[in-house]
């Protein structure tokens, strides 16, 4: 995890685009989020820190990432303005 926190730091400070961790799926496997820019040369990067696997992962977008701030401003307005009704018959 710290070798993948690090090499993604870096890769900001480099560049200057963002970069991530995302998801931390067990120990070892980490997924990473950002512009694609940043994550191909921290997939470079990581794999020669000794990386088993670093690939690019098809998305529709950067989940999990500071580039999704927008659509969760958006939504949060989109779900403060919904009216909730209480369920009528038991949800499971």
């Amino acid at each position: 995890d710290d070798v993948v926190e690090n090499i993604c730091k870096q890769v900001q400070e480099e560049t200057g685009e963002i970069v991530v961790a995302a998801n931390y799926n067990c120990p070892g496997q980490l997924v990473i989020s950002g512009t694609i820019k940043a994550i191909d040369i921290a997939c470079i990067k990581m794999k020669e820190a000794g990386a088993k696997r670093a690939l690019v992962l098809p998305v529709g977008g950067a989940f999990h990432s500071p580039l999704m701030a927008p659509a969760k401003e958006e939504l949060a307005a989109a779900i403060a303005s919904t009216h909730f009704n209480t369920p009528v018959c038991a949800v499971y």
